[in-house]
């Protein structure tokens, strides 16, 4: 059987459909901005709700207060997260916030940048350990850096901590992998224990004042590192430099006592100059410098430890400010020069063959 529609029904039947589809664009319009107002006003309550929130002790003057604990508090934060951390100058309203405590931040907190405010003078232990998106703090009033503060924040490039800040502590930013320059305050007294240990990226540090101490370990395999600079330090520690095989020169000035092991494996050594006030070498201190060709010893040197310039396979020529009589009075270690092609050591009024003592 078949079914004829004329030409009119036709005509009638597409004048209806057309009326039909724009009978629907308001509401498809009125969808989509429903849509996107609740969309907006979604994203505006995340902007208010998601932020890091705080727990604080009161400190036992009763005007001022630590965080002791950071956390993150927020509803679908793949969404929106605020990167920054600010931390406020009071907490209740009143108490004036003047510490960050042990292991305040936790892992599940991830801010990208610490920003915290000039009353804030200590940080401590552990305190952002872990924080692996962390690029950059802001710590204008720090006084007192806690060992670990920063450990494993390898992702921090930049760190700016003021002016009264008197010591970095143990550890401190040990692995902060990224981070390739540190604008040292003028306060600091002294670096601790691993401080700077496995900063790869780390390429120079200057010291704008006499430390007294650079800690063990403290720039342990910063393969980067190229330049260190001080005006003295009394006493720098065990493997202090240890594998640093891109630093051609330490400019550290008068180092009373340079630890067993400071600068082994520093291959890029070419030209060693120890100032006046040094005392004692340790053991093994330049071991393995294998680029090492000049060395300039101080007249006061007391000691130079066991197998300190040994596989310093290059070295060819040591001046001693002293005379020989003064050398005859320095404590020589075993196999101290062992490796080298050193044959006599220039002396103020003379040489001094190496087989006299």
């Amino acid at each position: 059987m078949n079914v004829q529609i004329n030409e009119g029904e036709s005509k009638n039947l597409s004048q209806r459909e057309t009326k039909r589809r724009r009978s629907l664009v308001p509401a498809v319009i009125i969808f989509f901005c429903a849509l996107a107002v609740i969309l907006a006003a979604f994203y505006v309550f995340l902007r208010i709700y998601n932020c890091y929130s705080f727990v604080y002790i009161l400190n036992e003057d009763g005007d001022t207060c630590t965080i002791s604990e950071i956390k993150q508090r927020g509803i679908a934060p793949f969404i929106y997260f605020p990167e920054e951390l600010a931390v406020p100058e009071t907490m209740g309203g009143k108490y004036k916030v003047t510490a960050i405590g042990d292991g305040a931040v936790k892992c599940s907190a991830k801010p990208a940048k610490v920003t915290l405010p000039e009353g804030i003078t200590s940080i401590g232990e552990g305190a952002f350990e872990g924080c692996f998106n962390l690029e950059s703090v802001t710590a204008p009033g720090l006084t007192s850096l806690g060992e670990g503060a920063f450990r494993g924040c390898i992702s921090l490039t930049s760190a700016e901590l003021g002016e009264r800040l008197w010591a970095i502590g143990d550890f401190a930013f040990e692995g902060c992998a990224s981070l390739a320059s540190f604008n040292v305050p003028a306060s600091v007294e002294s670096v601790g224990e691993g401080a700077f240990r496995g900063c790869t990226s780390l390429e120079g540090i200057s010291f704008k004042n006499e430390l007294s101490l650079i800690g063990a370990y403290a720039f342990w395999g910063c393969t980067s590192l190229e330049k260190i600079e001080a005006k003295g330090v009394f006493a720098l520690g065990e493997y202090a430099f240890w594998g640093c095989t891109s630093l051609s020169e330490a400019n550290l000035g008068a180092v009373k006592s340079v630890g067993e092991g400071a600068f082994a494996r520093c291959t890029a050594f070419e030209l060693l100059a120890l100032a006046d006030g040094t005392e004692i070498i340790g053991d093994k201190a330049f071991s393995g410098c294998t680029s090492l060709s000049r060395l300039s010893l101080p007249a006061g040197l007391r000691g130079i430890g066991d197998c300190a310039f040994e596989k310093c396979t290059s070295l060819k020529t040591v001046n001693y400010a002293g005379t020989p009589k003064d050398w005859e009075d320095i404590t020589l270690g075993e196999l101290w020069a062992e490796g080298s092609v050193l044959s006599s050591v220039k002396a103020d009024g003379g040489e001094i063959s190496l087989n006299s003592k």
